[in-house]
């Protein structure tokens, strides 16, 4: 998509947001997206734009190595994405320092086990609120 564009070598910020990307638009965005191309990538915003969890995955293959901000809040990621993105952060293929996951569709146990594999991470990650077990038993789930 932007292999040849030079110019954009120094492109700092990438705006997507709201632009009905789906699964097919990322993982044909997903390879420009790289260190190669784009190498001094800092932000990304996808924000609203229906990836789901195959886009979610095709992000996680995308070698950002400058990548300090992501949003991909509203993307209806599920748990397969929530956890392919958990594991790209966990094991540094994805070197994010900010991550904004709000208002998408994974289970309160695919974002305790992505808080599981981020542990060790310095990553400001947006998660939904996870409630207590306590609080899980007391509202009858």
């Amino acid at each position: 998509m932007f292999a040849s564009a030079k110019p954009l070598r120094h492109l700092l910020t990438l705006s997507l947001e709201h632009n009905e990307l789906r699964c097919d638009g990322v993982a044909a965005l997903a390879p420009s997206l790289s260190e190669d191309v784009l190498p001094q990538l800092r932000t990304l915003h996808l924000h609203a734009n229906r990836i789901g969890d195959a886009g979610a995955a095709a992000l996680c293959g995308a070698r950002m190595a400058k990548l300090m901000v992501c949003m991909l809040q509203e993307n209806e990621i599920g748990d397969d994405g929530v956890l392919a993105l958990g594991r790209a952060v966990g094991d540094e293929s994805l070197r994010v320092k900010s991550l904004n996951l709000l208002g998408n569709r994974f289970s309160f146990g695919a974002a305790d086990e992505f808080k599981k594999l981020t542990t060790k991470k310095f990553v400001d990650v947006k998660l939904p609120t996870i409630p207590t077990a306590r609080e899980r038993m007391a509202g009858g789930g």
